[in-house]
């Protein structure tokens, strides 16, 4: 009776093959000893004013507006084609007081102008997709 092993030829150009994507992920120029510039994908990134008035219209510049992330070497990542912010009140109920929405263009970037409740008072947080990008504070009169 013949016993065979995976250890055999057949077996180490198997473990060979399984083997190949792991050890050090190639580095790129300009990342950090290390790092791969493909190893994962950036969140979306937004510029929130620190304060606003009540009844003030707000644009929010919107970065890296993807609907996949394929930073394992799937194919290109896919942008979304539109995108909707939330100003949810931080300091009292936390309802959502204001949504907009905007198409987003190719280059993964949007801008969104969102408005203020002419009644807005307090701390407010910009969400996309329930996920905080940033907070404010509503004071003064209004415009």
């Amino acid at each position: 009776m013949t016993t065979r092993r995976a250890g055999g030829p057949l077996g180490l150009a198997l473990a060979a093959l399984v083997m190949a994507g792991c050890g050090s992920p190639a580095e790129s120029p300009g990342t950090a000893p290390g790092a791969r510039a493909d190893a994962a994908c950036a969140g979306v990134e937004a510029e929130v004013p620190t304060a606003a008035d009540p009844g003030a219209t707000i644009a929010l510049e919107l970065v890296n507006l993807y609907a996949t992330c394929n930073d394992t070497g799937g194919g290109p990542d896919d942008v979304r084609t539109e995108v909707e912010l939330e100003l949810v009140a931080v300091d009292t109920s936390g309802a959502v007081v204001s949504t907009a929405r905007a198409a987003v263009s190719p280059d993964a970037t949007a801008v969104v102008h969102l408005t203020v409740p002419e009644d807005a008072a307090g701390r407010y947080a910009v969400q996309l997709d329930g996920v905080p990008l940033g907070t404010l504070e509503v004071t003064g009169t209004g415009v």
